[in-house]
């Protein structure tokens, strides 16, 4: 995954910076502008396929670093260390979710179309599959050990299969599963 990581923060970074004397220094437009934009166009790079990613806690770490980094030169605080703005803060001011929200978001919205799929389709196979259930000596959590832990704080771990077959449901459970966390 780290290979991944660096290559997708490397794109969004370019993005980023594309926008940079545009957009982000421009005093006229609002944070909360430049946020939906920055959700819009340079989240999409930055976590393209993460829906499916085993992440460590260093990887989540990494992330989330660039990630407020990124907010932070949107709201103009980045190099300003004296000023002691706080992330929470950051998110506040751009109406943001943290980036551990948008990961889990994006897993459980991934189980649920996959949940949904027929029985015949290879990623709904692999999801309900045993391959790969031990592993010896890695320190890399499994997707699935990190859902299971993402739906027991829903309080829907059993029943998840019949949760996710209203698309609309399902979708509004996980935001409010965000949202409360």
């Amino acid at each position: 995954m780290d290979s991944e990581i660096k290559q997708r923060m490397v794109k969004a970074g370019g993005v980023f910076a594309g926008l940079r004397n545009c957009l982000w220094k421009c005093k006229e437009i609002s944070i909360r502008t430049k946020a939906s934009i920055f959700k819009a166009s340079v989240l999409p790079v930055m976590l393209y396929g993460a829906e499916t990613w085993t992440l460590a806690a260093d990887d989540i770490s990494r992330l989330s670093s660039f990630y407020m980094d990124c907010l932070r030169a949107i709201i103009g605080r980045r190099k300003c260390w004296r000023l002691k703005t706080t992330n929470e803060d950051v998110l506040n001011q751009c109406n943001m979710m943290s980036m551990d929200d948008i990961l889990k978001q994006k897993r459980l919205r991934w189980l649920g179309h996959v949940c949904r799929m027929s029985d015949q389709r290879v990623p709904k196979q692999l999801l309900f599959s045993k391959h790969g259930e031990k592993r010896k000596n890695g320190n890399r959590p499994r997707w699935t050990t990190r859902v299971m832990k993402d739906l027991s704080k829903m309080d829907c771990k059993d029943t998840v299969l019949e949760d996710v077959t209203d698309r609309g449901k399902w979708k509004k459970k996980v935001a409010n599963s965000i949202n409360s966390s």
